[in-house]
């Protein structure tokens, strides 16, 4: 579903009064029939309300377009499920995008401390003996070797993304661009690898054997 920001119609503030909750849910019953009609109308009522709600909490537009797309289609997937006594609709499509701009500050805050934990791990390799002892270059390069064997055991498409964006220092939508991928799968390609990589590296070498699991191939 294409977003762009600053389209709407004369409703697409997002007041809602008692007759307005009425029309919601008249949209809601209509995707619950599968009609595309009603999730059309629902987008262009509260579009501009959940993009801003996103950018309140994720100040970042790229992301908050996604978590635009990502509401829509997750209010269109849930319509079946419901319940009008629980929240207006209105209410549930912003608890919706909380959840989701949360899930995406997670996600960035978890990206950001593993690109930290190897610019240190690289910056700590360049200073050589001069600044460290044996025992810690040692260390650092059995890390390195340790993480170099998880990274090969991740599926092609995942180690790939990886390369690129902690070594590469590419963005994820200019991988997207490079690799000719959807910049919603290498979210989800990132978020995996890294997933795997972390559980692999608190995992005892006993258990783990220093693979890491596959699981997905994306």
């Amino acid at each position: 579903m294409a977003w762009k920001h600053g389209e709407g119609g004369e409703n697409g503030g997002g007041e809602t009064g008692g007759g307005e909750t009425a029309l919601d849910w008249s949209l809601v019953r209509r995707m619950r029939d599968g009609d595309p009609g009603g999730l059309a109308e629902l987008w262009g009522r509260y579009r501009e309300m959940v993009y801003g709600h996103a950018v309140r909490i994720l100040h970042n537009a790229a992301e908050a377009e996604d978590v635009v797309a990502e509401v829509f289609t997750e209010v269109w997937e849930r319509a079946g499920s419901y319940r009008p006594e629980r929240a207006k609709p209105v209410a549930w499509i912003l608890a919706l995008v909380k959840r989701r701009s949360i899930d995406c500050l997670r996600h960035r805050q978890s990206v950001l401390r593993a690109e930290v934990g190897l610019q240190r791990e690289t910056e700590a390799r360049g200073r050589g003996d001069g600044s460290r002892g044996v025992e810690e270059q040692v260390r650092l390069s059995d890390l390195r070797r340790s993480l170099e064997g998880m990274l090969e055991r991740l599926p092609e498409a995942q180690r790939k993304t990886v390369e690129l964006v902690f070594y590469g220092g590419m963005s994820q939508k200019e991988v997207a661009r490079r690799t000719a991928t959807p910049v919603g799968t290498v979210k989800t390609r990132l978020e995996l690898a890294l997933r795997k990589l972390r559980q692999a590296m608190r995992e005892p070498p006993a258990r783990s054997g220093g693979r890491v699991r596959q699981g997905s191939a994306l």
